[in-house]
């Protein structure tokens, strides 16, 4: 009877251990899911304020291009007197 009483004991205790430990485990997983969104938004936030600062470096680049295209145009224009 007390072996009874002890398994009966037991593997409820063994129950809701495994219960524990599995919850456990699944809040702990949520928690690192957390982290890893929280870094991968600051990642996203990153990358866009690098792409603005790309893409305004392109432009400056491109407006510069622009500018020395139509100073060499003007200079050969001035050359032959009558334009290219």
């Amino acid at each position: 009877m007390i072996s009874w009483i002890k398994n009966l004991f037991h593997s409820s205790c063994e129950y809701y251990q495994d219960y524990y430990d599995e919850h456990y485990c699944l809040a702990r997983d949520v928690e690192d899911l957390k982290e890893k969104y929280d870094c991968i938004l600051l990642d996203i936030k990153r990358l866009e304020e690098e792409s603005i600062e790309q893409t305004n470096a392109l432009y400056e680049m491109t407006n510069s291009l622009d500018s020395r295209i139509d100073i060499i145009y003007n200079e050969l224009k001035g050359m032959n007197g009558d334009g290219i």
